[in-house]
Formats: structure tokens, sequence, C-alpha cells
């Protein structure tokens, strides 16, 4: 999950521009982070959603697989 958790921060880095929170700030409630459908208004739901899953701070809530992943990026895209 450690990897999943990396590929949604590369995909939200290539989304905006810019790096996401650490896991850790945003876990320890010492940063907060603008949500990527507020500044991607323009990317399919779907897809921010699969983005925001593979990137919670708390383990028991990303994807269990990259097959997860995938079943769901073939809803949206």
């Amino acid at each position: 999950s450690q990897d999943l958790y990396a590929v949604g921060s590369i995909l939200y880095f290539l989304a905006t521009g810019h790096p996401p929170a650490r896991s850790t700030d945003r876990w320890e409630g010492t940063s907060i982070e603008t949500a990527l459908g507020e500044l991607r208004p323009d990317l399919n739901s779907m897809l921010v959603h699969c983005i925001e899953w593979m990137r919670q701070p708390v383990v028991g809530l990303r994807p269990k697989s990259i097959y997860d992943v995938e079943v769901h990026l073939d809803q949206c895209c």
C-alpha cells in the first residue's frame, strides 16, 4: 500500500504541478491540503477519487492492490 500511496502522490503532482503534503503532516493535522477536485475541477471525478483513495493517510483505507486501482480506473477512463 505504500507503493500505491507513492503512485497516488505522483499522480497528484502531475495533476497539480506541485507536490502534495506529506502523509505524516496530513495525519497529524499539521498540514491542510486543498482537495484535488477543487484544484482541478476539470478532471474526471472518479479519477480524482481514485487518486485521493490511493493517498489516504490511513493504510487500511487505501486500495488493497493495484488490481483494485485498475478496476476503479476502468470504470472512469
